[in-house]
């Protein structure tokens, strides 16, 4: 079974958290996940990408070269990704704040005590 482009685009994520920390529960703390849970979305990466991603030692983790690999390629797509999402909510956000730029334009119709008038 295929994992789905939203799965496997949160398991890359932890994925780099993990790699950075080089620990599962420091990736754990600051995603509020349980290490447990950081463990089985790198395990179901793993499985996806058919790849050992990390050596698991005892109280430590050390990333194989093929994850030193993958990170390099998607540490720089992860933060171009996020700030292109940053860009487009600051924007949404910015217009949905703008005032009207047409005067002429009618003013809405609200609700007031049970009728409805013009203000």
């Amino acid at each position: 079974m295929r994992i789905t482009r939203s799965a496997l685009l949160q398991n890359l994520r932890v994925f780099t958290f993990a790699a950075h920390a080089l620990s599962f529960k420091a990736a754990a703390d600051t995603l509020c996940l349980t290490p447990s849970a950081v463990s089985h979305r790198i395990k179901d990466l793993e499985a996806d990408l058919g790849i050992r991603l990390f050596e698991r030692r005892t109280r430590a983790v050390v990333l194989t070269a093929e994850a030193a690999a993958l990170l390099a390629e998607i540490d720089p797509l992860l933060g171009a990704l996020d700030e292109a999402v940053g860009r487009i909510s600051a924007r949404a956000r910015s217009a949905a704040s703008a005032p009207c730029a047409d005067s002429e334009s009618p003013r809405p119709w609200v609700r007031l005590a049970g009728t409805w008038k013009q203000p």
